[in-house]
C-alpha cells in the first residue's frame, strides 16, 4: 500500500489531494496512492478528486454505528460534521456546485412541436403583457 506525501515545490496533485483531505499521516492513511490516482483519472482535477474522496469518506462514516460501553462512547457524528463542513467549504472555494441542473422542454404528443420555444420574442398578434382586466385567460389577454 504505497503512501506518498511530499509538500515540496513543485506541488503534485497527489500532495494537494492529501493535504486538502487531511490524509497526511503515513502510519494511518485513509487512501493509498493507487486509489487516489484512480479517482483522479476518473474525475480529472485535484479539486474534483478531493470533493469526491471527501464524499466517499462521508459515506463510509455515515454507515458507522455509535458504540457505547460503560463510560466510553464512540460516535462518528463529530467527524461527519467536520467532513461535511470541509465539503461545503471546498465547494464554495473552488466554485463546484453540489447540484447541476438543466432545462428540458416537454411537449404534448399532439402539439406538433419539436423545437424549444423562443422566449425572447413574442409571436405576432400576441400580447405578453399582463392585464388584469383582459378576458378569462387569467389576465394574460391571449
Amino acid at each position: 500500500m504505497p503512501f506518498t506525501y511530499n509538500l515540496v515545490p513543485p506541488y503534485t496533485d497527489l500532495a494537494r489531494i492529501r493535504f486538502y483531505t487531511g490524509d497526511s499521516d503515513p502510519t494511518n492513511p485513509i487512501w493509498d496512492d493507487t486509489e487516489i490516482a484512480f479517482m483522479q483519472s476518473e474525475y480529472g482535477s485535484y479539486q474534483m478528486t478531493t470533493i469526491v474522496l471527501i464524499q466517499q469518506l462521508i459515506s463510509k462514516l455515515g454507515s458507522e454505528r455509535t458504540f457505547t460501553a460503560d463510560w466510553l462512547t464512540v460516535s462518528p457524528a463529530q467527524a461527519l460534521d467536520t467532513y461535511n463542513a470541509m465539503l461545503r467549504n471546498y465547494r464554495r472555494q473552488w466554485n463546484i456546485p453540489a447540484i447541476n441542473g438543466s432545462t428540458v422542454h416537454t411537449y404534448r404528443p399532439d402539439s406538433g412541436n419539436s423545437a424549444p420555444p423562443n422566449y425572447s420574442q413574442t409571436q405576432q398578434g400576441q400580447n405578453n403583457q399582463y392585464d388584469p382586466n383582459a378576458g378569462s385567460l387569467g389576465g394574460w389577454g391571449w
